[in-house]
Parts: structure tokens; C-alpha cells; sequence
């Protein structure tokens, strides 16, 4: 068994479960899979191909309330992974098993880093495939990789937008450090944008960012309307001035506790 989990987080779209699932299956490797499912509908347990997937694979299925915040969905579902390593992944993207292996390589030999991933991709839809063939477009741009010793400046290197747009959301980690991310992003940074921000800057708190030359994650362009349309007051809502409050006491904390020593006053 090669020891690694990848967390499946699903949300009201089985087709895209279903691909994502024959695609990392066709690998053939010994790895674990955990979906955490909070869809509103019942489409999952009602597709036969998809259950028996399930089941034939041993897939550990777990079901959350469909309201539940996916900060709180990430961090139950990491309850359940036994693997020393771990990788979230959406349910419409495609993360190359090959690739966490080599991340999970690079992360042994490091042990000053604490997240490794690659370059980022994104895909023709299928449309488009049948008729001019697959065309892959680079995310990632050049390797950026957060090796800064000091902590301040990884922070900064990562604000200033150095990095590119780099976030360790879906990176490799060992999953005792993948799990203390998590369980600090639920308390302090529930909202669109502020889980990515508070999770990647809280993982180079905890160490340095690796981005290995490699093709590590492609994915299909998102061309889903949401439900309804964010208004002003939404993101007023979502990133207000509380909550960037409620993210800032939470940074320093993780600060304090990795860095007792660190003079914030600097």
C-alpha cells in the first residue's frame, strides 16, 4: 500500500465524481481514496455505476449535511485518513497519482518543507476535444517554489503575489500537518477566499513550499452558473472586516505557537 490518502471533496456533481474516480483508479497503485460528499441530492446513491465503484474499490464514503462550511467538511473528513500522507482534491479535477508520489519523495528528503506540489493545468472541454483535439493550458507559469528561511518572508513573498497564483490548497502533505491546517482554517476563516488564504499562509507558518517542475494537477474549465448571483452585499459579507479580523487572530496564534521566540513588533 503506497501511503497516501487522496480526499475527494463532492458536491452535487456524481458525472464529475464518477470521471475523477476511473481516472485514478486506472493508475493501478495501492493508495487510499476518501470522498466527502455534502450534496443536496440524493444523485450519488442513485447511480449504480458510481456505488459500485465504491464498493468494488473499498472507497470510504462519507456523507456530510449539505450546509455544512467545506472548511469544517475538509477537516472531519481528515479525521478518517490513517496514511502518513495526504492530498485534497476537488471532484472535477484530475491530480496525477504518479505526481503525489514524487511530491511525497521530495517531502522525505526535506524535511524543512512542509507542503510539495506541481504545475498546474486546465484542459479543453470534451466540446472542444472532439473537434480541434486536447489543448492544455499552464496555470502555474513559471516554478515558483516558498523557500524563504524566515517565516516573515515566506509570508510576504506569498502577499505580494511573488508566487504567482499559488495557493497549497490541493498540495502534498503529511497528514498530522494537513489535519492541524484544517482544523485551524474551520475555527478561523469559514468564506470564499479566506479558506485558501488562511490555509496557505498557515502552511508556510509551518514550513517552506515546494513546486516541483512536473505535471501535478489539470482541470476542466468551470463553466457552471452558481445558483444565484453574488451581490454586493454578499462580498461585503465575505470578506469583511470581522472575519479578515477573526483571519488575522488566527495567523498570529499559529504564529506564536510555531514561533514563541518571533518578535511581531519587528
Amino acid at each position: 500500500m503506497t501511503d497516501f490518502t487522496i480526499v475527494i471533496t463532492s458536491f452535487n456533481r456524481p458525472k464529475c465524481l464518477l470521471r475523477n474516480l476511473k481516472f485514478l483508479l486506472s493508475y493501478n497503485l495501492s493508495f487510499k481514496i476518501i470522498i466527502a460528499d455534502s450534496s443536496s441530492s440524493n444523485d450519488i446513491n442513485e447511480n449504480d455505476e458510481l456505488k459500485i465503484l465504491i464498493d468494488k474499490n473499498n472507497i470510504l464514503f462519507k456523507n456530510f449535511p449539505h450546509e455544512i462550511e467545506v472548511t469544517q467538511k475538509i477537516s472531519d473528513a481528515l479525521k478518517y485518513v490513517s496514511t502518513k500522507y495526504c492530498v485534497l482534491c476537488a471532484d472535477d479535477d484530475f491530480i496525477i497519482p504518479t505526481s503525489i508520489i514524487k511530491c511525497i519523495n521530495f517531502l522525505k528528503n526535506n524535511p524543512d518543507y512542509v507542503s510539495c506540489h506541481g504545475k498546474y493545468y486546465c484542459h479543453s472541454k470534451f466540446e472542444y476535444v472532439k473537434k480541434f483535439g486536447i489543448f492544455f493550458h499552464d496555470l502555474s507559469g513559471s516554478i515558483k517554489s516558498c523557500e524563504q528561511e524566515d517565516i516573515i518572508d515566506r509570508i510576504d513573498a506569498w502577499l505580494a503575489g511573488k508566487l504567482g497564483n499559488q495557493y497549497t490548497f490541493y498540495a502534498v502533505f503529511e497528514t498530522i500537518n494537513l489535519q492541524t491546517i484544517w482544523k485551524q482554517t474551520s475555527v478561523y476563516a469559514n468564506g470564499w477566499f479566506l479558506n485558501e488564504s488562511f490555509s496557505t499562509i498557515v502552511s508556510l507558518i509551518m514550513g517552506k513550499m515546494k513546486t516541483l517542475p512536473i505535471f501535478y494537477v489539470t482541470r476542466e474549465p468551470n463553466s457552471t452558473l452558481p445558483s444565484h448571483s453574488i451581490n454586493q452585499k454578499e462580498i461585503e459579507e465575505i470578506l469583511s472586516k470581522e472575519k479578515n479580523m477573526r483571519c488575522s487572530e488566527g495567523i498570529v496564534k499559529n504564529l506564536i505557537k510555531y514561533y514563541p521566540n518571533l518578535d511581531l513588533d519587528e
